[in-house]
């Protein structure tokens, strides 16, 4: 059987936390979010399941999605979230997370979640990537984002890309 995407549940934030933690920490070369006191995974739970979840566990402005396993547990291999709102312009959403296990990067999940998240949103996506992070600026070009934009994330003192999509309509 297929791997399958749907919403997640907040029943699924015990295994995003962790993934989203050992994702994070190689979105830049040379620096480990997960040894930094606010990413101790019981504070990244909270504010995950506030930016994801609403108290009564309906997702809030955002999309989630998980790609699972087929089996009993539903293991989740990687998720993403979209944003409706937020960010430079507003002219379309805004990918905001798209994590793989890193030990299953290259067995298609990624792709999986991003296919899934084209046909969802037709219109275009847009994406924030760090410009040291070479594979996920690489993994979006492979699906057609291109760069339109730099700012600096004074926070981190490195240059962010901003890269969209754009569904090629023919005559346009």
């Amino acid at each position: 059987m297929e791997p399958t995407i749907r919403p997640a549940t907040l029943r699924d934030l015990d295994q995003i936390v962790p993934l989203f933690l050992a994702s994070l920490d190689t979105s830049l070369p040379d620096v480990t979010f997960s040894t930094r006191p606010e990413y101790e995974p019981h504070k990244v739970y909270d504010v995950l399941k506030a930016r994801l979840f609403v108290d009564d566990g309906s997702p809030v402005t955002t999309h989630t999605y998980v790609v699972v396993t087929p089996s009993d547990t539903e293991e989740i291999m990687g998720y993403a979230t979209v944003k409706m709102t937020g960010g430079p312009g507003n002219e379309s959403p805004e990918l905001d997370h798209i994590f793989v296990k890193s030990d299953s990067k290259g067995a298609g999940f990624g792709s999986r979640l991003m296919r899934y998240l084209q046909a969802e949103w037709p219109r275009g996506l847009r994406v924030h990537v760090f410009k040291r992070n070479e594979a996920g600026i690489g993994f979006y070009r492979k699906w057609g984002f291109t760069l339109v934009g730099e700012e600096e994330l004074v926070s981190e003192k490195e240059i962010v890309c901003m890269m969209k999509w754009e569904l090629e309509v023919e005559g346009r």
